[in-house]
């Protein structure tokens, strides 16, 4: 969950929350951090705090979050109502986490180069542009009649290519193209190659979302964990 929590947001050295590290845009356009996020596990809690929230608040939810036991499946947290208190009216997300395995059946993905980034054009200009400059890899899709109909790419990174290191996974199908498992498929193939890398491939949805919580249990996805964040 550390290594979740440092891949979602910049975290810096006191440990408070700064960035959204958003691969899918420039560093100068990335959106603060949540000012508060707690990552929940059988095993136990992560918790952060935004880095400009004053003392006093910040010392108030560290109590709260001490206070929160384990994960109780399909719960939400004990300290909901009181952080809820604390922080005022914010957008909230919560939703499950999972580490993605080695993959045996990747379907019809591919893995695209800066040779064939074309191919995600034109539904996919943003995915096509980090692809040709080699940004956001490894990137998949899933082509039909020479172009891109379903894509994976790493939409959030962290550490170098090495054990500590991880990625997140972004995913969109066309909707014409959807119903037909290419958003596992390539994220399938995307889960290999991260993990061929170094990395390990995490991939995260909310508990509203439940295609996409479909696509991580095709995937035999190992649920470790709830994001809970609030802006």
């Amino acid at each position: 969950m550390q290594r979740q929590a440092r891949t979602l947001y910049r975290i810096d050295r006191a440990g408070r929350l700064r960035l959204i590290p958003d691969l899918t845009a420039a560093e100068s356009e990335w959106e603060p951090a949540p000012r508060f996020f707690l990552g929940r596990t059988a095993q136990g809690n992560v918790w952060h705090f935004r880095h400009d929230l004053p003392r006093q608040v910040t010392v108030e939810l560290d109590a709260l979050c001490r206070s929160e036991p384990p994960l109780q499946v399909g719960q939400e947290p004990g300290i909901a109502r009181q952080i809820r208190e604390v922080l005022g009216a914010g957008e909230e997300y919560r939703g499950p986490a999972y580490l993605l395995p080695w993959q045996t059946d990747t379907g019809q993905a591919v893995a695209i180069s800066p040779d064939t980034a074309h191919l995600l054009l034109p539904a996919f200009p943003g995915t096509a542009r980090r692809a040709l400059a080699g940004h956001g890899g490894p990137v998949t899709a899933v082509i039909e009649n020479g172009q891109a109909v379903a894509v994976c790419s790493s939409v959030r990174q962290s550490g170098p290519a090495s054990p500590g290191g991880a990625a997140e996974a972004g995913v969109f199908t066309l909707e014409q193209s959807r119903g037909q498992g290419y958003a596992a498929q390539v994220t399938a193939l995307w889960a290999n190659l991260v993990r061929a890398q170094g990395r390990l491939p995490l991939y995260s949805t909310s508990w509203e979302n439940t295609a996409s919580q479909a696509v991580a249990h095709r995937l035999n996805g190992q649920w470790f964990g709830e994001d809970w964040s609030i802006k």
